[in-house]
Formats: C-alpha cells, sequence, structure tokens
C-alpha cells in the first residue's frame, strides 16, 4: 500500500546527519506480506533505538544549556558588582539570554529536542503500521478461511482422506 507522503524527515544523532522518507518508511508490500512482517520488528528497533539515542542527546543539551546559563549568570554578576552597578534579576537574566555561549547551547538543545520528536513520531507511526500488519494478516486468514483457500483447510482435507482410505482398507473394501 503505497502512501503519497511528500517530504523527508533530518534528523542528526551524534553528529551524523540521516534523512528518511516517511513514505517508505510506512509502504506496506500487500504483495509480500511475510516480508513487511519478518522486518516490522527490526525496523521499530532501529528507531526506537534512534529515539533513546536523541532522547540522552537531549537531556545532555540540556544540561550543557543550564551550565552555560549558570556560567553567563555568575560572568554577569561579577561584572556589574565589579562596575558597582545595582541590578535586578531581570538585568542579569536579559543578559544572560542575550550570552552568545548561552544562546548557542540554547540552540544545541532545541535541535537536540526536535531530533528527538521527530524519532518519536517515526517510533509512533512504525508502531500504527505494526498494528495495520496485524489487522492485514487476520483479513487475510479470514478470507482464505472462507473461501476455503486455508492451508490447515487443505491439511484437514487430505487428513480426512487418508482416514477414510485407512477406514476402507481396514473394513476390506479396498
Amino acid at each position: 500500500m503505497k502512501t503519497d507522503i511528500p517530504g523527508n524527515i533530518v534528523v542528526v544523532i551524534r553528529g551524523e546527519k540521516h534523512t528518511y522518507n516517511i513514505a517508505d518508511l510506512l509502504e506496506i508490500d500487500e504483495n509480500n506480506l511475510s516480508k513487511e512482517f519478518a522486518s516490522q520488528a527490526a525496523l521499530f528497533g532501529f528507531f526506537a533505538t534512534a529515539q533513546a539515542e536523541a532522547e540522552m542527546e537531549m537531556e545532555m543539551a540540556s544540561s550543557a544549556k543550564d551550565r552555560e546559563y549558570a556560567t553567563a549568570d555568575e560572568y554577569y554578576r561579577s561584572e556589574l558588582e565589579r562596575k558597582e552597578k545595582k541590578y535586578t534579576e531581570a538585568v542579569i537574566r536579559s543578559s544572560v539570554i542575550r550570552d552568545v555561549d548561552y544562546v548557542t547551547a540554547e540552540q544545541g538543545f532545541h535541535i537536540a529536542e526536535h531530533n528527538a520528536n521527530m524519532l518519536k513520531m517515526i517510533v509512533k507511526a512504525l508502531g500504527q503500521r505494526a498494528e495495520m500488519l496485524i489487522s492485514l494478516g487476520a483479513h487475510l486468514r479470514a478470507e482464505a478461511d472462507m473461501t476455503g483457500m486455508s492451508i490447515k483447510t487443505q491439511a484437514n482435507a487430505a487428513q480426512e482422506a487418508r482416514e477414510a482410505i485407512l477406514s476402507k482398507r481396514k473394513s476390506g473394501q479396498v
């Protein structure tokens, strides 16, 4: 089942850029469900692992941002005290959030957060894909049972034929 979703998702994990086409990831080849069932767990596992990695990077970026805030806060307080200027918490905060190093750390956090969120959405979509595969498999089994095309039905018919032949042999009819 080809999905018609434009665009790619780009994430950066450990400094390495990865581009994923969401339509390709979520596509289900109804003519080869065995392959789809076989690959679903690996696909889900790969992206769940990437999501965990991205979440770890986001937490590290958050800590780096907090450390940079504290460093800038300390610097601006000491600068203002050195100049013997009175200051308020708002003045310090204003100076910190404009500090170049803090802005860089904050941007790094937002990029890491974006990467984690993108991977979280891919994992969620792959979970829905798994549910769809389960549903398709159940539907095909039910359809096969209704039309008598089931391997189980054919195996039962073969067993019944064997039993009939054995029964006739025992009764001397064959």
